[in-house]
């Protein structure tokens, strides 16, 4: 332990988000004669559950936390299948509790129980609620309190977004409204969420007792909304199959690509086992592209990049996580200390992006200061080689020829050596792709902040924006982390919204948009500072020539003489000139400059667009037009990202042409 911070990357705790959705106590759906036969089916899954979690976690300890494992489980609170999953739950999974309206309003559906309308069931919802870590309330609205059915859509919509795997407590049958069991299962299946069904029909369509009522795993929906399921028990094997699939490292590409392509590089697991391992970097000697950077900025350039330690770097937070929204906690004093999402976000969330960043940053110093320290080197080598017209006089002795050529010759080695060194290293250490993958990683927990406060992450990053696929390490990282960080305890109303809003403005987009226009100036100075050097190289070495030529075409014997006594000279820089221009010209290929500047520019235009958005926002403070604010800042954020991988994905370290 170092400066407050672990040796390594943190790893993520094995955490699995499940969800319940379920039918209310009513005759037609979920039946007195079929409650203690469902009961009993809720409890062995979620046995199943557990089970499969601790073998994944013991066969997982290389990548999760030895932390137990944790399953929290998301649900609406509705009577029913809902109270009777928070009931039956083992004892160590937390509740996260997602209300379709505030706690004062959502009583009023307890006045009356869906099984007796004499019966007031008000107390065994805020009995059930109080076992509840997390509470997350939607917000009231007109429109909603003319058409409260839209709500409960409104809920299923925003729990589907919230989880990893639903049971479904359900008869199977299609919903006569939104917000249904059926509807919610139709949007995880769309959502490639596994689905677990419990049936409530103990009777087929004719009367006759079903024999196959044990739990299932929904495959699809037909055209009549009736599931899609095989007769299998889901907790023999395809449960565990799911929960795989959910948390455990994703599979990867091999090693190798046909001969002649650059190789992708290592598995998956390998993978993760190297920036697992990394260590946090303290500063680095590779200081040529940030001294080209700062010259083209007008700084002072420097021969060592140092680096903040994880202590100074870990308050870089905290005037965002001030800013935001606080939990509303109703008094509530028998919670723990997970239950503060600033904590979660500070404990789990801040750590991860600060190594991945820190990673990002050496990482690009190192493999930018490598390609643009190998075309310098392979000019130098240019020089070296012709030095000799510069410095051997005629009358030299055959001994000092010998001696100052072999010198020569041993430089220009030097040079040719020392590319083909930081060629092989480079490759071999993958710098060009940590960093890539770095970067990538950082960008996206440094998302997850702003969006982990409405539960929206899960809507920007898909297995498919992995190239190659052995890059999905990073998604499950970014997966593993966020299902930690579960919801706030909040009331999602205006107030919330607008300073929700406000912060992201202030410490997101500000910064965003700061850094974009700032990076787009200096790239675009660096890129007329090595279009000007090439074009004035090779502008040199026209001038330089022409003379030459002039006195064949004009018979200018006098010059011809003049320049004869020079010819050392003139051969010497008509030859060294093109190889730096050459060199200047590859840098500003490599680089390309001039296109992530415009990038940056685009997504500066972007942001601001962005800020006249959230101000119209702010005159209605909707949750579906906040969330979508979130969304399209995500967005922006993650074209640039992927514009960036895209480009920069194909300039791999290459020996200089």
């Amino acid at each position: 332990m170092s400066s407050g911070r672990p040796v390594h990357p943190p790893k993520p705790g094995l955490t699995l988000r499940v969800g319940v959705s379920g039918h209310r106590p009513k005759p037609a759906r979920l039946p007195a004669e079929v409650l203690e036969r469902v009961s009993a089916q809720l409890h062995g899954v979620f046995k199943t559950i557990d089970a499969e979690l601790a073998k994944l976690h013991d066969s997982s300890k290389h990548i999760y936390a030895e932390t137990p494992p944790r399953v929290r489980i998301v649900t609406g609170m509705a009577e029913g299948a809902d109270q009777m999953a928070v009931a039956l739950r083992p004892p160590d999974w937390v509740v996260d509790a997602i209300l379709p309206f505030p706690e004062e309003e959502y009583v009023k559906d307890f006045l009356h129980s869906a099984a007796d309308e004499r019966k007031n069931v008000v107390s065994e919802f805020k009995a059930t609620l109080r076992k509840a870590v997390t509470v997350v309330e939607l917000p009231m609205t007109e429109e909603l309190r003319r058409d409260r059915q839209s709500a409960y859509g409104r809920l299923g919509r925003f729990l589907v977004g919230e989880i990893d795997l639903l049971v479904a407590v359900w008869d199977g049958e299609a919903e006569e409204g939104p917000g249904g069991t059926a509807e919610v299962v139709r949007r995880c299946l769309d959502a490639h969420i596994p689905v677990a069904w419990i049936t409530t029909r103990s009777k087929d369509a004719d009367g006759v007792p079903l024999l196959d009522v044990f739990p299932r795993m929904v495959e699809a929906i037909d055209d009549e909304g009736r599931p899609i399921a095989p007769a299998a028990d889901c907790k023999e094997g395809a449960l565990a199959e799911a929960i795989s699939t959910i948390a455990a490292l994703p599979k990867g590409v091999a090693a190798e690509e046909p001969e002649g392509r650059d190789a992708l590089g290592p598995a998956v697991a390998d993978r993760v086992s190297r920036f697992l391992g990394e260590r946090w970097p303290r500063g680095t000697p590779c200081f040529v592209y940030d001294a080209f950077r700062r010259l083209a900025e007008g700084k002072v350039p420097r021969l060592w990049i140092p680096m903040p330690s994880f202590a100074e770097r870990r308050p870089e937070w905290d005037a965002f996580l001030d800013d935001s929204p606080k939990d509303d906690l109703r008094g509530r004093t028998d919670l723990d200390d997970r239950v503060g999402f600033r904590d979660r976000i500070a404990a789990h969330l801040l750590p991860r992006y600060l190594w991945a960043d820190q990673l990002a940053t050496y990482f690009a110093h190192v493999y930018r200061s490598a390609y643009m320290t190998s075309y310098l080197l392979a000019a130098l080598a240019v020089v070296f080689a012709l030095l000799e017209l510069l410095i051997l006089p005629p009358e030299a002795s055959v001994d000092a020829i010998i001696v100052r050529k072999t010198l020569l010759a041993a430089a220009e080695i030097f040079c040719v050596g020392a590319v083909v060194f930081i060629y092989g290293l480079g490759r071999r250490r993958r710098w060009h792709q940590r960093w890539l993958e770095y970067r990538a990683l950082a960008e996206m927990l440094r998302d997850a902040r702003f969006l982990a406060y409405f539960g929206e992450y899960g809507q920007i990053q898909t297995a498919h924006d992995a190239d190659p696929a052995s890059s999905a390490w990073l998604l499950w990282y970014l997966r593993a982390t966020v299902r930690e960080l579960g919801l706030p305890y909040a009331v999602l109303d205006g107030t919330f919204q607008r300073r929700h809003l406000s912060s992201v403005e202030r410490h997101v987009i500000a910064d965003q948009l700061g850094y974009h226009q700032r990076n787009a100036i200096a790239l675009a100075r660096m890129d007329v500072s090595l279009l000007l050097l090439t074009n004035l190289c090779f502008v040199l070495t026209g001038l330089l020539v022409l003379p030459w030529l002039l006195t064949f075409v004009g018979n200018l014997e006098h010059l011809k003489l003049s320049l004869f006594k020079d010819m050392h000279r003139l051969t010497f820089l008509a030859a060294v000139l093109p190889a730096v221009g050459a060199a200047m010209a590859g840098i500003r290929e490599t680089g390309d400059f001039e296109r992530f500047a415009d990038r940056s520019s685009k997504t500066a235009v972007a942001l601001r667009n962005l800020q006249r958005d959230i101000s119209a926002v702010r005159r209605t403070l909707s949750i579906d037009d906040t969330g979508g604010v979130l969304i399209s800042l995500a967005s922006i954020l993650a074209e640039d990202r992927a514009v960036w991988q895209s480009i920069y994905g194909r300039k791999r370290l290459l020996l200089p042409a």
